[in-house]
This record gives C-alpha cells, structure tokens and sequence, in this order.
C-alpha cells in the first residue's frame, strides 16, 4: 500500500523518510535532489517487491499449516532474545547505511552497497537461527 502511495505521490516518500529515519533523511538531502530522486524511486521498487514476497510467504504459509505440527519451535524467552538482537542490528544497519550513504557518490553505488551488507546480514542472521533450531533439535 505505501509503494503505491509513494509511487502517486513523491511527497509523502519524503515526509515519511522524515519522519521515520530524519538521520538518514538529512544524510539524503546534502546529496541533493537528483540523488534523492534516484533514491527514491530505488526504495519504491523494493516496496513493490517486498509486497510481493511477502504475499507469495503469507500464501505458502496458509497452504502448509495443514501439513505442519502446530505446536512453537520458540518460547517467549528465545523470541525475546531474537527480538532484542534483531534491534541491535536495526541500530547497527541504520548506522552503516547513513556511512554509507555519505561515502557513496551516486544513488547506484550506495544501492549495490546496501545489497551487499543486506546480503551479508541475511546471511549471518540465517545461520544463526539455523545454528539454534539444528542445537534444538538434536538435544
């Protein structure tokens, strides 16, 4: 819904920004307003996309919980463990990108970085999790 109001209307991707990254929204502006255009228009596609897989995982979703034992891989206790480091990798990401977005001086430069360091932590975020449900399962 917010691709398509940002795709409408290129204001509210800026006031939206503003508000919830003013950060990252001041580190946009010094680049100026080609690069904020560029940006911006980057940020709509991966809306889009993300929209997409994330209706593609809520359908597979509803096929396979027939299929699958209902009771939680986590309790609160890991949950909240999960929660707490996924925050600290919200700060630590929110402070790459702001370096990066100073360091970098085209919109497509700071793109492939943010695809590089999105790669990299989806990775160790994977691993992670898939290192506690194997140390779950086998004890």
């Amino acid at each position: 819904m917010m691709a398509i109001l940002f795709s409408i209307k290129g204001e509210y991707y800026d006031k939206f920004l503003s508000f919830m990254n003013p950060g990252l929204y001041s580190a946009y502006s010094k680049k100026g307003s080609e690069f904020i255009r560029k940006k911006r228009r980057i940020n709509i596609i991966s809306y889009y996309f993300l929209s997409a897989i994330t209706g593609f995982n809520a359908f597979m979703q509803i096929r396979l919980m027939a299929s699958i034992d209902l009771r939680p891989l986590f309790g609160l206790r890991e949950s909240l463990h999960f929660a707490l480091v996924i925050l600290g990798a919200i700060f630590l990401i929110n402070y790459i990108s702001i370096v990066i977005i100073k360091k970098s001086k085209t919109a497509n430069e700071d793109l492939a970085w943010n695809i590089i360091l999105g790669i990299v932590l989806a990775i160790i975020l994977i691993v992670i999790i898939s290192i506690y449900i194997l140390q779950r399962l086998i004890f």
